[in-house]
């Protein structure tokens, strides 16, 4: 029998109260050597789940199965609440479970299922069991988030979250949708700035099976979340199309939600007269009806906004004054919190921080009280970057602490950028490294676990690193390799930036303008150490395994580099440049009918939007038409043709100099082939 050492559950079981004749019964099967370790733990874990249900009544079973449904551990009470069952025969069962190891205790009062357990009892149940179990699943979240609310907003957060989940296990979109805007759980997630938790739900339920009214809004709200996240184009055309269905869904309250979040996102885009054309609608619709004082507010401040944009600051005032009036009647703490914030934003312009400063400190307070992170790091720096004027530098690094961390730890990565220029601009007349030390130590110190700190601060560290490297990055881009590692080396001793140093030094050494062979040798290995060192930093990211793997195959080391490939596509297996990097190093090795199975594999797989893949799979194709078939590529371009339509004119002198290389070989059909692409985007780019 193969071995199942490697898999801690399977040795669990084994060496649990199971009968010796069951171990006997397994390893008298005959089980097929090429399965992996976890499908002979998935076989174990089936005979075992397979006598126990033959062994048990069905009452074990079904608790078995509630606590497998669950995301999350579940307590007695859930579990009878979900299952139907009497809480005396849960206990009794839980024991006689526990000792089976088919459960466990990841709490004093809380039960959990082992990872295999509960993937084999989930992927066997029957749809309709399944079903009807998420939804009392649900109906017990559901429960428990009501009755949090409103003294605990963060459980009713959780709770409707995991109700929500279910309610999608369960297949019922509508049912979700209608639980969504009963509750107005969107909004509420929208005004906390939980956007990506927001997102993940949208993509979930946005359904042109849903009723018009309910799709409008979620698209609008989608639109939004767009807007904020700084994708204007995106956000713009999705604003676009939810006004088309908000004006046909005969709900006036959704068109003039549409109206406004369409004019707002106009006045992103520069398009203003269009955005004052969709407010005032807004408004108009809104005098003719009953009014809604809370959208009448934000109608206002969407046109304050735009006059912003105009740079005519006294009117954008004037209206941002009267949205707060309106905020204020309808108790909108967020909103008030908004136009205040964009008040001060307006005196600043003019120099007038004795004006800006308290209404910053006033839209803190009311973002604070509304309990939205993001407006709260947005006024946080804003608040900063005045202090910095001020030379009141001490008040400015506390606020600029707040806001890095609100960012990092909510994922506000555009926050962050306009953070770290807040801190730029003030370390251009301080000490820069004691700064940056000083404010990444706090960060750091106030996040406690390691992994998700690393994951975290990733965006923010390449931010920062451009951003204190800007001199650095401008040699780099002018090919003055030599000066741009000198310039980046000053930058060392910043320790938590180091990671992103030693990635561009290591680029540097990649390309270094070299005399000799011995040389280039020289400066390849120095590449090779900088990734070594990046690598020890962040482990698990496969770019870094990429990019070493990318200096071994220049340098000649094609088998090291298959190696590097393979773990930059274990931790990504979508990452396709490793992919196409190691079937170049698998031609250069000779290796030619793995390297043509591999190219196969990704025939019709979507390319990156990057020349160096473009230009890695014409070589690989090039090299591999002398030992097979070039039909399998060219139905590869034909694919690509449409795909590769972004590039510019270095994709056609790329596509050119590869026909004339293979002049010599002359296969005629991918002679042909290349040249009626490069047609193609010749003739799109005389469009353009």
């Amino acid at each position: 029998m193969k071995s199942v050492s490697g898999h801690p559950l399977a040795i669990e079981m084994l060496a649990s109260s199971i009968s010796e004749d069951f171990i006997v019964e397994i390893q008298s099967e005959p089980i097929v050597e090429h399965l992996t370790v976890e499908e002979i733990a998935n076989k174990i874990v089936k005979k075992i789940y397979q006598r126990f249900i033959k062994d048990n009544e069905r009452s074990c079973t079904d608790i078995l199965k509630t606590i497998s449904i669950a995301k999350e551990s579940i307590g007695l009470n859930a579990i009878e609440r979900i299952s139907g069952l009497k809480s005396q025969d849960i206990f009794r069962w839980n024991k006689y479970l526990l000792a089976r190891n088919l459960i466990y205790k990841p709490s004093q009062d809380k039960y959990d299922s082992h990872a295999l357990v509960r993937e084999f009892i989930v992927n066997t149940m029957e749809e309709s069991e399944k079903n009807k179990l998420n939804r009392n699943t649900a109906a017990y979240y559901f429960d428990q988030a009501i009755n949090s609310k409103p003294s605990n907003i963060d459980l009713f957060i959780n709770s409707f979250l995991f109700g929500l989940q279910h309610l999608l296990d369960a297949s019922d979109f509508k049912e979700t949708a209608n639980k969504i805007v009963e509750y107005d759980f969107d909004i509420l997630l929208y005004e906390r700035g939980d956007h990506y938790k927001l997102l993940d739900i949208y993509d979930r339920i946005i359904d042109d099976r849903l009723p018009t009214d309910l799709l409008a809004r979620f698209k609008g709200n989608k639109a939004r979340i767009y807007r904020d996240l700084q994708k204007f184009e995106l956000s713009k055309s999705i604003a676009e199309d939810s006004l088309k269905l908000a004006r046909t869904c005969g709900n006036n309250h959704v068109l003039i939600e549409e109206l406004i979040n369409c004019g707002d996102i106009l006045h992103y885009c520069s398009l203003n007269d269009k955005s004052f054309e969709l407010l005032n609608e807004a408004i108009t619709h809104n005098i003719f009806t009953e009014i809604d004082k809370k959208l009448a507010g934000r109608a206002y401040g969407c046109i304050g906004n735009v006059y912003g944009n105009k740079n005519e600051e006294l009117k954008a005032i004037e209206y941002y004054q009267k949205a707060i009036l309106l905020a204020e009647d309808a108790g909108d703490k967020r909103y008030i919190s908004i136009w205040t914030g964009d008040i001060a934003i307006q005196y600043g312009k003019n120099n007038e921080y004795k004006k800006a400063k308290p209404l910053f400190e006033k839209a803190i307070q009311l973002a604070e009280l509304s309990g939205d992170k993001r407006l709260l790091s947005t006024w946080s720096t804003q608040l900063a970057n005045i202090n910095c004027k001020e030379n009141n530098i001490e008040c400015a690094i506390d606020r600029y602490i707040l806001s890095l961390k609100l960012d990092i730890l909510n994922g506000y990565t555009n926050n962050i950028r306009f953070t770290i220029k807040g801190i730029m601009d003030l370390c251009k007349t301080q000490n820069t490294p004691e700064i940056i030390n000083k404010i990444l130590k706090v960060v750091n110190s106030d996040i406690s676990e390691k992994h998700h700190i690393q994951i975290s601060l990733l965006p923010f560290l390449y931010i920062l690193g451009e951003e204190v490297c800007l001199e650095a990055k401008r040699l780099e881009m002018n090919k003055q390799r030599k000066e741009a590692v000198e310039e980046y080396s000053k930058y060392l001793d910043i320790h938590l930036i180091e990671f992103y140093i030693r990635a561009r030094r290591a680029f540097c050494f990649r390309f270094y303008p070299c005399t000799s062979i011995e040389e280039k040798k020289e400066y390849l290995q120095m590449a090779l150490e900088e990734y070594d060192k990046v690598i020890q930093i962040y482990p698990e990211d496969g770019e870094y395994y990429m990019l070493r793997a990318a200096v071994l195959s220049q340098a000649g080391g094609f088998t090291g580099a298959i190696d590097g490939y393979d773990k930059a596509i274990a931790l990504n297996p979508n990452n396709i440049m490793a992919v196409l990097g190691k079937v170049e190093a698998l031609i250069c090795l000779g290796t030619h009918d793995e390297a043509y199975a591999i190219l196969q594999d990704i025939v019709g797989k979507e390319m990156p939007s990057h020349y160096k893949a473009i230009s890695i799979f014409l070589y690989c194709i090039t090299r591999a038409i002398q030992m097979k078939p070039i039909d399998i590529y060219l139905s590869n371009l034909e694919a690509m043709d449409a795909k590769l339509s972004w590039q510019n004119d270095w994709c056609t002198e790329e596509i050119d100099g590869y026909i004339e290389r293979l002049q010599s070989t002359k296969p005629v059909q991918l002679i042909n082939k290349l040249k009626n692409i490069n047609n193609i985007f010749k003739s799109k780019f005389v469009e353009q």
